[in-house]
Parts: C-alpha cells; sequence; structure tokens
C-alpha cells in the first residue's frame, strides 16, 4: 500500500523513541472454522502438494502466517500455513480475515464506476470523470494543496496527479507512533498535504500517492451526499454477498481477524503491530476480507466480468506507463508482472504496517490468485524479500 512507510516508522521510532510495548493493544482473534460454501477439493487439485509445500516453507522462512485462494483450468485450491495468532499459537486459517490495505483502493474504484453506471440515481455519470475534484469538494478543504484547482477525478483513480503522498510526511508518522488507534478523519490527513509542492504537473506522468484516493473518498461523499463507507457497503459488499469483508475503522474488525507484525524495532523480533491504524477509512486503505471474498470480489469484476460494464471496465483498464517496478496504473487498479509476456496479471497489491495481501488475474493463462500474510512488506526488513519471492514462486508454480 505504501512505499516506504514501514522504513519510515522504523527510523522515526528509533530517533525518538516515542512508542513502547505499551502502546500496543492486542486484538484477540477466535480460532474459528471456516464455514459457507467452501468444499475442500485441494486432493484432487493436481499441485494439491506442490502448493502446501511452498507455503509450509515460507513459513520455515519466517513469515508468521499466510492463506492462498488459486483458481486455474484444473479447478480450485485453497489452503493456509502458520500461525494467526503466534502468542496464542492459533493456526492461520483460509477463512481468517486480515487487513488487505491498498487493495481498498481496488473497490473504491469499482464504487465510482458502479455509481457512474447508475446515474439518473447517483447524479454521477462518466462524464464527471474529467471534471475538476473542486467542483464537489469544498474549497476551503483543497486550501493550499498544490494544483488542486486543476486535477480531475480521474487523475485521482488512476494517479497520475503529482499530489504530495501524505504517507510521505514525517509528523503523519509521528502522530500514528504516539496514538497508534486513532480514527483519521479526512480533514485531518489532508493537513499533511498542505503546502507541500506536487511531484509532477497533474496529466504529465503516473505517480503512486495515497493522497489520491483520499480524494476519491472525499468526491463521493461531496458528490452523493452520502458517506462512501455507507455507499461501500450498500452498492459494493453486500450486493456481492461479501460477508467477511469490513471497512475500517467504519466498522468493527471481526474476532476471527489475524494479527498482524513486523520487525518495528529490526532487531529480527517481529511485534504484534495489529493495532497501528494508518488512516484507515479513508479511501487509500482500511478494508479487512479474507482470500473467499478478495476472489469473489475479482471474479465478478474481472474474471466473469458480471458486476461492471464493459464500458466501465474499459476505463479501468486504460493504462499509463509501465514504471520501474514493471507496473502501469489504470482506474484504481494495476497491470503488473509485464515481464512475463503475454502472461501479465491485472490486479493490486496490498502493503500496510503489519499485513500484505495481493489479488491478481493472469488472463492468459485463466489463473486467479488471492493472498494474504500477516506481515508487513514494504520496508527492509529481513522478512520483506521472503514475501516478493513467495509472490514470484507463487506465480511461477501457477503459470507452468
Amino acid at each position: 500500500m505504501m512505499p516506504n512507510l514501514l522504513k519510515r516508522l522504523c527510523l522515526i521510532l528509533l530517533t525518538f523513541l516515542v512508542v513502547g510495548n505499551s502502546c500496543r493493544k492486542e486484538v484477540q482473534v477466535e480460532s474459528i472454522p471456516c464455514s459457507g460454501t467452501f468444499q475442500d477439493s485441494n486432493a484432487v487439485h493436481p499441485k494439491n502438494l506442490e502448493l502446501q509445500s511452498l507455503l509450509n516453507a515460507y513459513i520455515q522462512k519466517g513469515l508468521p502466517g499466510l492463506s492462498v485462494h488459486v483458481t486455474d483450468p484444473n479447478g480450485t485450491w485453497v489452503g493456509s500455513a502458520g500461525w494467526a495468532d503466534v502468542q496464542n499459537q492459533i493456526p492461520y486459517q483460509p477463512c481468517h480475515v486480515q487487513k488487505v490495505a491498498s487493495l481498498t483502493k481496488w473497490f473504491m474504484s469499482t464504487l465510482v464506476l458502479k455509481l457512474m453506471e447508475d446515474s439518473l440515481n447517483s447524479g454521477m455519470g462518466y462524464n464527471d470523470l474529467d471534471k475538476p475534484i473542486g467542483t464537489w469538494i469544498p474549497k476551503d478543504m483543497l486550501k493550499n494543496i498544490s494544483n488542486s484547482e486543476l486535477i480531475t477525478l480521474r487523475q485521482c483513480m488512476n494517479h497520475s496527479t503529482g499530489l504530495y503522498d501524505l504517507i510521505r510526511d514525517s509528523d503523519f508518522y509521528l502522530e500514528v507512533l504516539n496514538d497508534p488507534t486513532k480514527k483519521w478523519k479526512q480533514s485531518e490527513l489532508l493537513q499533511y498535504v498542505r503546502n507541500k509542492d506536487s511531484e509532477f504537473e497533474p496529466g504529465t506522468k503516473n505517480g503512486y500517492s495515497n493522497t489520491n484516493t483520499l480524494m476519491v473518498s472525499l468526491v463521493l461523499d461531496y458528490a452523493i451526499g452520502v458517506p462512501h463507507h455507507t455507499l461501500l457497503r450498500n452498492v459494493i459488499l453486500n450486493p456481492l454477498g461479501l460477508e467477511n469483508t469490513i471497512y475500517h475503522h467504519h466498522e468493527d474488525i471481526p474476532a476471527q481477524s489475524a494479527q498482524g507484525y513486523f520487525d518495528l524495532y529490526q532487531n529480527k523480533t517481529p511485534i504484534n503491530v495489529s493495532n497501528y491504524v494508518t488512516g484507515s477509512g479513508n479511501g487509500y486503505t482500511g478494508i479487512y476480507s479474507n482470500v473467499f471474498d478478495l476472489q469473489r470480489f475479482m471474479k465478478a469484476v474481472l474474471v466473469d466480468q458480471t458486476f461492471l460494464s464493459s464500458k466501465s471496465l474499459e476505463y479501468m483498464q486504460t493504462v499509463g506507463e509501465t514504471d520501474d517496478e514493471d507496473v502501469s496504473l489504470g482506474l484504481g487498479i494495476m497491470k503488473r508482472f509485464q515481464k512475463r509476456g503475454v502472461n501479465f496479471g491485472w490486479g493490486h497489491t496490498g502493503r500496510d504496517l503489519g499485513f500484505a495481501a495481493d489479488l491478481f488475474y493472469f488472463p492468459n493463462k485463466q489463473v486467479s490468485i488471492a493472498w494474504c500474510i500477516n506481515y508487513g512488506a514494504d520496508a527492509d526488513s529481513y522478512l520483506r524479500q521472503t514475501i516478493l519471492d513467495f509472490q514470484e514462486d507463487l506465480i511461477n508454480l501457477m503459470q507452468e
């Protein structure tokens, strides 16, 4: 979700020593059986043993816990390994919920486009994509935010605004460390963007910034007149039957949630950082889900293409240039792994303090992959490369 977030948190922590174990409040999870429509057919999948062995191997390499849900022409395989709660030795099961970080951005873009399809009721149409965000967001909220009078909703959704990324701000990190469970308001987050230079002129290039989706959430709040978290629940989560998905902090984290871990003190001893709130509930992060619901969302939107219209999908999948990380950005979606040629994937990554997730569809191979890991992935942690290696090894195995 947030490039360099974890690295900055560690540096600030070590420099200022403003937080200790007393700041952490662990959220107990329950050891519950998976329920619902899942039928364990793993034994008949030809890669059953290889997949479970892969998961087990990465637990041995130090990851706390993980779950995986994959589909290919041979069927579906669902598995997990490790611990949802290390201290209490609660096994990580596929039904466990965890924070999926920037996958929230894909949900948000889907929400915007779905509302535009119903323009008679929502009052928003596709033509609104190219209107300045000041059309809806009050000007006093945008005061002293560089180029705010120019940037459009589309540019916010495809990260071509040049807006300063609020998670780059040291003062923001200090506040997170000093008040880990703070429930952030959008207006409070905007203070870290004011009087900051833009990275580039709007529309001239793409550059990932969490501030962009914060702006999208504000546009929805003011354009529709209904809080975006209510819209997300009523337009996306409930209609798709995503019963294990919530949007924190507007909704309570379920009891069956996995704990999140990170080597915050850089001593190769991960600690529980589940309670650190990095701005959840403001468009760019906050969704908690499990691999079943993530696959259901992706199947409806991208695989079966039954949830959005063809026009919405065309808008969503119109991407900018490919960056140094092999990523091209569309409206809330990524075209990634393009070095694999025709075997690239559509989807999104999620990275946050204590959690990581991937949700991708590889159309040429007809492969869908959802995975959740309860460890932070975007910093110079001793386990960061381990997570990246797992990502590659899982894709390689599914594309064989």
